[in-house]
């Protein structure tokens, strides 16, 4: 099982055609597309998924010049979630389940708002489940001086909280190995692209990376990111 996560910068843009011959070309399960836009880009994408077979999507609909969360599935969804609790905010968690696994596509916002979208989630985390549980996306955040070289994250301690009760993926494969998957207009990296699972399934990780080609060419400025499950 192979969930893939990219961040394609407000909707896409002028990006869009070489966006969507990368999505055409590669094959995964899941895509959890994050900055994705309700507007004529949207339509497209929604499009192109549809004729690779990720016939299963679930988007907030908002306003055209918002962003938000696409999550794109070959497996038919037995539950999907938006939380309108989260008043402005709720476009950046959508929730979607099938027999085996629960994904939670996440797109943050900046600074000391996230503080708000991190206590949601830690609530969602605590919910009890035999589910692989899975919080994917844009987190905006990572740990100071391992996820960029110095301390300017926000909201940073509650990567402390969450990793109480699951693992990231990436680092429980890669160990002490530093990768960036966002640069700075000053050429400073930073590991904001995230996936999380329940403890109790961290045995089914095979497999956690990141795809640099598609940021280091200007499709997008986030690289990709996947994880496959066992």
């Amino acid at each position: 099982m192979k969930i893939t996560t990219w961040n394609i910068r407000h909707g896409g843009g002028n990006r869009i055609a070489e966006i969507i011959k990368w999505i055409k070309s590669y094959e995964t399960d899941y895509f959890v597309i994050t900055e994705y836009r309700n507007n004529e880009n949207g339509v497209l994408l929604s499009k192109a998924l549809a004729e690779c077979g990720y016939v299963f999507q679930l988007m907030p609909q908002i306003e055209k010049n918002k962003n938000t969360v696409m999550i794109a599935s070959k497996h038919k969804f037995t539950g999907v979630n938006f939380y309108n609790e989260l008043g402005d905010d709720y476009s950046r968690v959508v929730k979607v389940e099938d027999d085996k696994l629960i994904i939670y596509g996440v797109y943050f916002p900046q600074k000391n708002e996230k503080k708000k979208i991190f206590e949601f989630l830690l609530n969602e985390m605590n919910r009890k489940t035999d589910k692989t549980k899975i919080f994917i996306g844009d987190f905006n955040t990572g740990k100071p001086y391992i996820d960029e070289e110095k301390k300017t994250f926000y909201c940073s301690e509650y990567m402390d909280a969450i990793e109480k009760s699951y693992v990231d993926a990436w680092r429980y494969i890669n160990k002490d190995k530093r990768e960036y998957s966002w640069y700075s207009n000053l050429g400073n990296g930073f590991r904001v692209d995230h996936v999380f699972i329940n403890q109790s399934n961290k045995n089914k990780i095979a497999q956690c990376f990141y795809l640099h080609e598609k940021r280091v060419d200007k499709t997008s400025d986030h690289s990709i990111m996947e994880v496959e499950l066992l």
